[in-house]
């Protein structure tokens, strides 16, 4: 694509509203102004409309999501509400359809966030909680949102990565949303897709924003979940928590 070359490294990091934009996490109204130019000069000109013209704009950021997947600089939506957003709309507003060109998502979904309220079991020793009271997470919403995932296009050879963050680790609430995750990782595994499934341990914040990438925090490969028996999981799990000390000040995870 002739258009590629202006997509290197550094002018992606240059623009951080480029991964924003492409994320979703800037473009969730269908009356969005993000991608205008008083409203976002951080995109570079050079992908808006009105000054290249909606044929040639739509080839550059056609081309800015090859490179997002050539050139490592791997796009991300930060919360699993933004992937209709990202999957499905034209969130640079140059009439591109970004299902039909990803090669490559990361999607990053804090568990924290996902927590029902429970009421407690007051003055009795046997827990009184109906099945749908024992449940975690909202895992309905948490599937519509993941499932949206199947709108791209071409899946074989396609490359997604799931990371579950956790900062108050509850192993029980881990095993649910893999469980609402299982059956999207097994029609893109069908279709060819390389599918990596991780955990990561978040503990590090500041005024609710995270501050280390997700290399140098702890994390560990959770695809063992979809081919041993839960119980084995749950064991393995629990063991490397207690191994790596995440746990010396606080309770026995659970």
């Amino acid at each position: 694509m002739i258009y590629s070359y202006l997509w290197d490294r550094e002018t992606i990091i240059a623009y951080p509203d480029l991964s924003k934009v492409a994320g979703g996490s800037k473009c969730l109204d269908d009356l969005c102004t993000c991608s205008r130019p008083h409203d976002s000069p951080t995109l570079p000109y050079f992908v808006q409309p009105t000054f290249m013209g909606p044929a040639i704009a739509c080839e550059i950021v056609r081309a800015l999501y090859d490179a997002f997947h050539f050139k490592n600089e791997a796009l991300t939506i930060r919360r699993p509400e933004h992937i209709k957003a990202a999957v499905t709309k034209d969130v640079f507003h140059v009439g591109l359809d970004p299902g039909q060109h990803l090669r490559s998502l990361v999607v990053r979904v804090k568990l924290d966030r996902l927590r029902k309220l429970r009421r407690r079991c007051i003055w009795t020793d046997v827990c009184r909680h109906d099945p749908a009271e024992k449940v975690y997470i909202e895992k309905d919403d948490l599937l519509e949102l993941l499932a949206t995932l199947l709108y791209i296009k071409h899946k074989a050879r396609f490359e997604l990565r799931v990371v579950f963050f956790q900062r108050n680790i509850r192993v029980a609430v881990l095993e649910e949303a893999l469980v609402v995750l299982e059956p999207v990782r097994r029609t893109f595994q069908r279709r060819g897709a390389v599918i990596n499934v991780d955990w990561c341990y978040r503990g590090f914040w500041v005024g609710g924003v995270d501050t280390q990438p997700d290399g140098v925090l702890m994390t560990k490969e959770m695809d063992d979940f979809f081919v041993i028996s839960r119980r084995s999981w749950r064991i393995n799990m629990i063991q490397f928590l207690l191994e790596v000390n995440l746990f010396a000040n606080s309770r026995r995870p659970r």
